[in-house]
């Protein structure tokens, strides 16, 4: 049975930047793939639909969705 994923919360400014990243030619290819979940993820898709989406396993996907809302706290300090 699957577990329930993280819920991810973005400011306005996050979403900016992360789709900068997802977009950029120059952005190297993992750091648009995490961009990319973030933002996959807060749009409410599941782990299986985005690996699939960016050839990736669901279970990268949710550790990464993880990660994001361990660190939320700090990036919001940060920005």
């Amino acid at each position: 049975m699957p577990g329930s994923a993280a819920k991810l919360v973005i400011t306005e400014r996050q979403q900016a930047v992360l789709r900068q990243i997802a977009a950029a030619p120059t952005s190297p290819v993992r750091l648009a793939q995490r961009a990319e979940i973030i933002l996959r993820a807060f749009e409410g898709e599941e782990n299986r639909a985005i690996g699939a989406a960016i050839d990736l396993d669901a279970t990268a996907v949710g550790l990464w969705r993880r990660r994001w809302v361990k660190a939320w706290p700090r990036l919001v300090q940060i920005e």
